[in-house]
């Protein structure tokens, strides 16, 4: 016989019971894996870029930058970090090694489930909690990296210039912890590579002064000097050096996942289409062998 619309239709219709067996079975499949999902917590923090004013020295910049030049440092007024901050926040050499700092390991890679203490159970399979081995041997940076990757988010309002960080994990009080450090270290870390950068200059500075004669270039040297100086000041002193928070992070209870209600509505369709498509190709099946 010939398969058409019709013959689809009554095919469906006197198999119906078959069709609603497979949906309900797709559909109670899915409830009980989207029960068994572990909710899914996310800390976030708003930040602007600290406001950091320069000493600016009273000499024209062309003066300034011929003897700057020579200790390949710059004379430039500009304290736009924010871009170089979430390029930091981001790479893998900071990001690996923060969370080798903190001991953070088993947490991000091994975290299975949130007791109700709030302590964090670990996936036995990758972690021995009991022993603090790593079943498959130590855990590789790149993994670590990967992983670290999927659940950290930068965002950045191009016309605020305000960026958003936001980690997500199982534990929302570790969620909040971990991006608090996070901050922290970013922080501390272009410190102290400023920190370093401006004892350079100054250093070199000094030599250059003790050696030089001319009275106008002494005392561009002095005010360049000087400039430093106060920058090393303003940057020792400053709790948030480069992100500063607008809106802190915090202990965040609500949930943002596993979306529940679209697991199970989506494995119904795929059961539903699974059982019309089993109805079709048995029609197809017993219409080739007649």
């Amino acid at each position: 016989m010939n398969i058409n619309i019709t013959n689809i239709f009554s095919e469906l219709l006197e198999k119906k019971i078959t069709i609603i067996c497979i949906t309900l079975l797709f559909s109670s499949g899915s409830i009980i894996y989207a029960l068994m999902q572990e909710n899914i917590f996310q800390a976030s923090g708003l930040y602007k870029e600290s406001v950091i004013t320069d000493a600016q020295p009273r000499f024209s910049a062309g003066s300034l930058s011929s003897v700057a030049a020579l200790a390949g440092i710059s004379t430039s007024s500009s304290n736009n970090k924010m871009p170089e901050a979430v390029e930091i926040i981001n790479s893998h050499v900071f990001l690996v090694n923060f969370i080798k700092k903190y001991e953070y390991q088993d947490e991000v890679f091994a975290a299975s489930k949130i007791n109700s203490d709030n302590s964090i159970s670990y996936n036995s399979n990758i972690y021995d909690a009991s022993n603090k081995k790593w079943v498959d041997g130590d855990l590789s940076d790149k993994d670590l990296f990967k992983r670290i990757s999927s659940d950290l988010y930068t965002s950045r309002d191009r016309i605020t210039g305000f960026t958003r960080v936001t980690y997500r994990h199982l534990s929302p009080y570790f969620a909040k912890e971990f991006l608090d450090n996070l901050i922290f270290e970013l922080n501390d870390q272009m410190r102290r590579n400023d920190l370093a950068q401006y004892a350079k200059a100054v250093d070199f500075l000094n030599n250059k002064l003790r050696n030089e004669v001319v009275e106008s270039q002494r005392a561009i040297i002095s005010s360049l000097i000087q400039s430093y100086l106060q920058k090393e000041t303003v940057a020792s002193i400053s709790d948030e050096y480069v992100l500063s928070s607008i809106e802190p992070p915090y202990v965040n209870l609500q949930k943002i996942g596993p979306n529940r209600k679209l697991i199970v509505i989506a494995f119904t369709i795929v059961g539903f289409m699974v059982s019309v498509l089993f109805i079709f190709f048995q029609l197809l099946y017993r219409n080739q062998n007649t």
